[in-house]
């Protein structure tokens, strides 16, 4: 989900009616990613707009079928898509805004906010290919549905924080050493 919006049933609505607004009705194309796949769930992303949903992990393949692009569409080595950095870009702020959130419910005691906010890293992560940064999001999401003390929340958090930092210092290393950022995501194998 974009910054700034709880849900994306939310922002496909908000996106819809801007398009109808401005007399560009269906202009843009709206897929939603999501770890929920049940009938309610996919009746609800249609009723707001989307024209597709696709389960996480979402693969860059099954994401460029659903936009009808072909199959054989991958870009080459040497190539850097600008929406790719935009990308890159957008989910560090964003992973660095829920961190922030997350250390907020820690210090409140609030662990519905630190299992939402861990919830959309494990997605976002999930789709740039950040397995560890996902897979310590799980696990801190795993620890608040068990009810554990907040001390161990925070020892989540920090793993957490520090998955992301690995990460965000693997990915700038290699963007300094020239690689093609969709040739990162391609190659999950060369990311943490």
């Amino acid at each position: 989900v974009m910054p700034g919006w709880d849900d994306g049933y939310g922002l496909a609505g908000r996106i819809r009616q801007v398009e109808r607004e401005q007399g560009r009705r269906g202009a843009t194309r709206l897929i939603g990613i999501s770890g929920h796949t049940g009938r309610r769930h996919l009746a609800l992303c249609e009723g707001a707009g989307m024209d597709g949903v696709l389960g996480k992990p979402a693969s860059m393949q099954a994401f460029s079928t659903m936009l009808g692009l072909s199959p054989n569409f991958l870009p080459g080595k040497d190539y850097v898509d600008p929406r790719t950095c935009e990308l890159h870009s957008l989910y560090v702020s964003s992973c660095e805004s829920d961190l922030q959130m997350i250390e907020h419910g820690q210090r409140h005691c609030r662990p519905h906010a630190i299992g939402f906010h861990a919830h959309r890293i494990e997605g976002a992560s999930r789709v740039v290919g950040a397995h560890a940064v996902a897979a310590a999001a799980a696990a801190l999401q795993t620890a608040v549905a068990q009810g554990q003390p907040n001390a161990v929340l925070k020892m989540a958090g920090t793993q957490l924080r520090t998955a992301f930092l690995l990460w965000r210092s693997h990915q700038s290393a290699l963007t300094a050493a020239g690689m093609a950022l969709p040739e990162i995501a391609l190659n999950p194998e060369s990311a943490p």
